[in-house]
């Protein structure tokens, strides 16, 4: 969404850590936020596995929005070039063909 719209995340994550921080000060979750974090430390190796799952589906997100990103600017530059060469089916001068 962010590199489709010019638009960073930023803000979601700002929004996301205040949230998080306001119910920890102010709300009951902090006995629930203390019982997390003792977990997470006690247990390391699903502490890492979490981290771990947690940027590879980012990774994963990440080509996936790029895949589309690229799909939707080539269609783009495609349309683009047949409107200024009258050209059909991709081919260009010379047998250069766009795949």
């Amino acid at each position: 969404y962010s590199l489709e719209n010019d638009w960073g995340g930023t803000g979601a994550t700002v929004t996301m850590f205040a949230t998080i921080t306001i119910l920890y000060l102010f709300g009951s979750a902090k006995e629930t936020t203390k019982s997390v974090l003792e977990y997470l430390v006690q247990h390391p190796g699903i502490s890492i596995g979490i981290i771990t799952g947690y940027f590879v589906a980012g990774v994963v997100w990440s080509f996936v929005k790029w895949y589309f990103f690229l799909s939707k600017a080539k269609e783009k530059a495609l349309n683009q070039m047949k409107e200024r060469k009258n050209v059909s089916a991709g081919y260009f001068e010379e047998g250069f063909r766009i795949p």
